[in-house]
């Protein structure tokens, strides 16, 4: 498999708020410590719903990857 080279980098941030509804964001990034300072210091009621990678391949065909992520809530007084 011919290596990929990633140029752009996007995170999506959403807000679910009931006056408002849903809202994203998003905010790009240009390396892995970038990323991960980003995803770390998200606060609520943001959170992250995709991370977004795009680049080309050895022939120069557009590639993307999609990181997809669900947010559950967990009542800790019903644990």
């Amino acid at each position: 498999m011919d290596p990929v080279r990633f140029s752009a980098g996007y995170i999506t941030f959403r807000k679910l708020d009931a006056d408002e509804g849903l809202t994203e964001i998003e905010m790009p990034f240009s390396s892995l410590e970038e990323l991960c300072s980003q995803v770390l210091s998200a606060q609520e009621p943001y959170l992250v719903e995709r991370i977004r990678l795009e680049g080309t391949d050895a022939h120069g065909q557009a590639q993307t990857i999609r990181f997809t992520f669900q947010s559950v809530t967990v009542n800790r007084e019903e644990e």
